[in-house]
């Protein structure tokens, strides 16, 4: 992957927060019975409710850098 990232000349993060989740199983379930059709791709977008907690735990809680500048503040 990280071959792939670089030669596109992208940014890539991964994250495994989603994978305690009912919901992938239920998408899977979804996918086998062929109840959404036939799969042609998948994407997919989250968003978790932060509490003040969450961002007070730790400086780097809600904000990720790239290079010099800050691509994602939330609070």
């Amino acid at each position: 992957m990280a071959h792939g990232v670089r030669a596109a000349g992208t940014r890539c993060q991964i994250g495994f927060q989603s994978l305690g989740s009912h919901a992938l199983p239920a998408i899977r379930s979804l996918i086998d019975r062929g109840a959404i059709g036939e799969l042609l791709g998948v994407g997919a977008a989250g968003a978790w409710v932060r509490d003040t907690a969450y961002f007070t735990r730790a400086p780097w809680s809600g904000r990720r850098r790239w290079a010099r500048s800050t691509w994602w503040t939330a609070r």
